[in-house]
């Protein structure tokens, strides 16, 4: 799939692009927006990984954006961010920074530490994040409820770290003969994260 991306990096004509893009992801069996997370992320398209949030496609929101908005719906300390931390790994995020703040967070959790509080202030400044978290702080929370909204966002998250195994082990499977033990348990792999998938 990534051979096949570096192509459209060559073309001007976006609906051209647009339809490949569909093209790849039906031969891939992926959503569409798999696709166009995985060319952005690898740079593979590049106005997708560089334009600015406001003209990108709604589609290709980046992880890293939505990563910091798990932050900061968390840092409402509503009912659904101690179920959001519980359900989340490390693992679920990309960018160092979110890595590391989510530890606190989750660390506070364990705790007991009030995310409103300055025990946890102190414990963001001891890891050298006291600006990160001021930073995240000054997010907008979008309107509706934060409940509903932490866990639509968790859930994209997830989907996303799913994806990204999905395309790791598609990647494995096009290295080993199609006919091979290998293969076939690969092939297992594969749907079964894509059923862990369609389940979120």
């Amino acid at each position: 799939m990534r051979r096949v991306l570096t192509v459209f990096a060559q073309t001007d004509d976006p609906l051209r692009e647009d339809v490949l893009i569909g093209e790849v992801a039906k031969v891939f069996g992926r959503n569409k927006e798999d696709v166009l997370e995985m060319a952005g992320q690898a740079q593979l398209l590049p106005k997708y990984a560089t334009e600015p949030a406001a003209s990108r496609p709604r589609q290709t929101s980046t992880r890293t954006e939505l990563e910091r908005l798990v932050l900061r719906l968390i840092l409402e300390a509503t009912p659904a961010a101690i179920e959001a931390l519980e359900s989340l790994d490390v693992e679920e995020f990309s960018a160092e920074a979110n890595r590391k703040f989510y530890l606190v967070l989750d660390g506070a959790r364990e705790a007991n530490v009030d995310w409103r509080g300055r025990d946890f202030q102190r414990r963001a400044e001891e890891r050298g994040l006291e600006g990160y978290l001021a930073e995240i702080g000054s997010i907008s929370v979008p309107p509706g409820n934060v409940d509903t909204l932490l866990n639509d966002t968790v859930k994209k998250l997830k989907k996303l770290r799913i994806g990204d195994e999905i395309a790791q082990f598609s990647e494995k499977q096009l290295a080993v003969p199609p006919d091979s033990d290998e293969a076939v348990n690969i092939a297992a792999h594969i749907q079964r994260l894509q059923q862990a998938k369609a389940e979120l």
